[in-house]
């Protein structure tokens, strides 16, 4: 999973890429991949461009995202020529529902690499780790007015200015501007 950890705001949206390193005669892959489906929904799977059978024409199902999990999958068909190296094999979606956290933790049975003589390929997954956390800068488990004052007095800081306090740097782009006051407003109210 890359990245391997990720940190959003309650309402935003990340994508991980599920990807392989130096494999040989890859050429049928599947993943299933757990979450915490209180804390974050799946909206959506697919495989990018550039995923390690871009060169051909692979069987590719429609993902499947069910509560606690999402499984994809593609394989090559015929003869086709099976891939080497690293790559990406898809891409998954996610929008956090609420504070929290959870492992993104791959299924040992059904997520497998197998070569083209249909052998399971040995391959240790990496799982990764979401967070979901609401912008309660004064850590009172609410949202409110005090939070909304303390994020903007910190407006057109930057960092590395005197006082930078980077809890404030919603997006982390190292600044404090409307958009870390906006992502502040649109979690007024909520409570972790």
């Amino acid at each position: 999973v890359e990245p391997h950890t990720t940190t959003v705001e309650v309402g935003d949206e990340f994508i991980v890429d599920i990807y392989v390193n130096s494999v040989e005669n890859l050429y049928t892959w599947q993943i299933k991949l757990y979450y915490n489906e209180s804390v974050f929904t799946c909206l959506e799977a697919w495989l990018p461009s550039d995923n390690v059978f871009a060169y051909s024409i692979p069987l590719i199902p429609p993902p499947m995202i069910e509560g606690n999990y999402t499984l994809v999958g593609a394989t090559l068909m015929g003869s086709e020529w099976p891939f080497t190296g690293c790559g990406t094999l898809c891409k998954i979606r996610f929008r956090a529902l609420e504070s929290g956290n959870c492992t993104l933790l791959f299924d040992d049975v059904d997520t497998f690499l197998l070569t083209s003589s249909m052998k399971s390929m040995d391959f240790k997954p990496v799982n990764g780790f979401a967070e979901a956390c609401l912008p309660d800068f004064n850590n009172d488990g609410i949202v409110d007015s005090t939070d909304i004052a303390l994020i903007a007095r910190a407006f057109g800081m930057r960092q590395g200015d005197q006082g930078w306090n980077p809890v404030f740097d919603i997006n982390r782009d190292s600044k404090i501007n409307m958009i870390d006051i906006a992502k502040t407003a649109r979690a007024y109210g909520g409570s972790s």
